[in-house]
């Protein structure tokens, strides 16, 4: 009985794509499944929230949402994340505040303006999806599944 060799190359390379391909599911399946993350850059959800977590939000009916709930929302372009304090339904507008912060917030969410309910956040992996959200980040990844797939055959052809 012949065994095979299986070079070192081969095993890295394989490792490398298993590693990029895994990294990739992880980051990627929620989007897949109707979810926005979002890495938390602010303290003013603290202590339930802190700096470099990540957030997910599920896009939600504005009518479903009650007092208490935590929102992800636009305002003045930028994207935040606080709990609802009040909810105005005459004018369909949410009172919104975070949760370290002395006062409400100035201005009222739309409802339009709501992104989706926070439905999970976790510090575990938070500044590990962060920087693979950056530029540099998803070059990286993609050097792995690159340089992964040319050890892979380069290892299938050493014998």
């Amino acid at each position: 009985m012949k065994k095979k060799n299986i070079s070192v190359i081969r095993i890295i390379g394989i490792v490398l794509v298993t590693g990029a391909v895994l990294i990739s599911l992880i980051t990627g399946l929620p989007s897949l499944m109707g979810y926005k993350s979002y890495a938390v850059t602010s303290g003013s959800m603290e202590p339930a929230i802190n700096v470099g977590d990540v957030i997910y939000a599920k896009s939600v009916d504005p009518e479903e949402l009650v007092k208490g709930d935590i929102i992800t929302y636009y305002s003045n372009g930028i994207t935040v994340t606080h709990r609802i304090s009040d909810i105005d339904t005459d004018n369909r507008q949410f009172i919104t505040k975070g949760d370290n912060n002395g006062l409400e917030d100035i201005m009222p969410v739309d409802y339009d303006e709501v992104i989706g309910k926070v439905v999970y956040y976790t510090n575990t992996f938070g500044p590990f999806i962060t920087f693979l959200s950056t530029f540099t980040g998803k070059m990286i990844l993609f050097g792995m599944l690159l340089g992964g797939f040319i050890l892979w055959e380069i290892g299938d052809h050493i014998r």
